[in-house]
């Protein structure tokens, strides 16, 4: 008895159809992972390395590469909180100042606590923004604030930012220094805007009160978008 042996040449269409069923998709591909086609037939992607293993402040929403003429290779990076510029492994902050401001006898510190207080009238630096302290005197003992910090607003009037050390000593509108404001961080995330004119307000649906007068929104089909 003889076995007929036959090479048979099966031709699939490119590309993976998902808007059927397997049984519906003969002739074609179904489902793949890690794969790309080129001249119609599937090729697998090789795996990722990572460029960079440093780190940085935010949740990134842009890249942007480019090469300058001498071939060395930028990528900007955008996220919530600040700008970077990352080259040959490492990442700079770039993030735009948007005032700088002199200021004199604004630090506030106590003794066995990381937090400042920052006295500024009407500073309008919003929530978790960044600034950037150059040019400080020493306060507190041993507390010297040139750096980059993150901001918690307390008032108008003031703010509150960590240092890296307990202060030694309790001290009270004292210390000098420059305030560079960066830009405004944004949120992360997109979220749902609240308030007392958010949505429908006092109002009646189907003969029956929404939500009564002087009562805030709690939810709302405003949306306050992320930063991007």
């Amino acid at each position: 008895m003889s076995t007929d042996s036959r090479t048979v040449k099966y031709e699939f269409r490119p590309g993976i159809t998902r808007e059927t069923t397997p049984y519906a998709a003969e002739g074609g591909w179904f489902d793949g992972n890690r794969i790309r086609f080129r001249d119609g037939k599937p090729q697998n992607i090789r795996g990722w390395q990572k460029r960079n293993t440093n780190t940085f402040i935010g949740t990134a929403r842009q890249i942007t590469t480019w090469s300058s003429l001498d071939s060395t290779k930028y990528i900007a990076i955008g996220t919530n909180h600040k700008v970077y510029l990352e080259t040959g492994g490492a990442f700079f902050d770039i993030t735009p100042i948007v005032s700088t401001a002199s200021v004199s006898a604004c630090f506030n510190t106590s003794a066995g606590s990381f937090d400042v207080v920052v006295s500024v009238s009407s500073h309008n630096i919003e929530q978790d923004s960044y600034i950037q302290i150059e040019n400080a005197t020493t306060v507190g003992g041993n507390v010297y604030l040139d750096g980059d910090f993150q901001v918690s607003v307390i008032d108008i009037d003031s703010f509150e930012i960590t240092y890296v050390s307990a202060a030694a000593e309790t001290s009270s509108s004292a210390g000098n220094a420059t305030i560079n404001y960066r830009l405004p961080s944004g949120r992360s995330e997109g979220t749902g805007g609240a308030g007392y004119n958010a949505g429908t307000y006092g109002g009646l649906l189907a003969g029956v009160s929404v939500r009564a007068w002087n009562v805030p929104a709690t939810t709302t089909n405003i949306e306050l978008d992320l930063r991007k």
